[in-house]
């Protein structure tokens, strides 16, 4: 998880652009990703990236906790992606997965069977295992921004993580 300097945080809730600007900027890349890791689209995920921080910024000032505001960023970030998600009212979202998942998923011939897998999970698998496994976010912090229990994201991480095995392996 990604820790911001505490000075922009609290300049930043004050009001001041510049230093909301320079978390912009500091956030940008990891929230963009992460928005493309879930809509597997660039230009929504690019769409959804402005409405998120578009929020940020008119709410940065109700923020409790500072040491939290990456997490916080992130929340806003997924609960626009459900909002575009929705939008599409359900239909399927084209993968087009990125560089690559790390060695914690399973041990990869190609990024193309990471793709092929990834496709069969379900939205919310899929979701908690790139939270989980690309984002580094602990079980805990995955069920608060998703609005679910902690033992339902450890039930789901394992089961997805289980079933992308088997679907790399022919299995499924």
């Amino acid at each position: 998880m990604t820790s911001l300097p505490m000075e922009l945080v609290i300049r930043a809730k004050k009001g001041e652009k510049e230093a909301f600007n320079s978390l912009y900027a500091l956030v940008y890349e990891k929230l963009y990703k992460l928005a493309y890791y879930v809509l597997q689209n660039e230009q929504d995920a690019m769409d959804v990236l402005g409405d998120a921080m578009l929020n940020v910024y008119e709410s940065i000032g109700q923020l409790r906790k500072e040491e939290a505001c990456y997490g916080w960023m992130c929340k806003i970030l997924i609960n626009e992606c459900n909002k575009k998600i929705r939008h599409y009212k359900r239909r399927e979202v084209p993968l087009e997965l990125v560089e690559e998942l790390p060695d914690r998923i399973a041990d990869v011939e190609g990024a193309a069977d990471v793709k092929e897998a990834l496709r069969k999970l379900s939205y919310e698998e899929r979701l908690i295992v790139i939270m989980s496994a690309v984002e580094g976010y602990k079980g805990d912090e995955i069920a608060r921004m998703l609005h679910l229990k902690h033992s339902t994201v450890r039930s789901k991480y394992r089961r997805s993580i289980n079933k992308l095995q088997h679907l790399m392996e022919g299995e499924a």
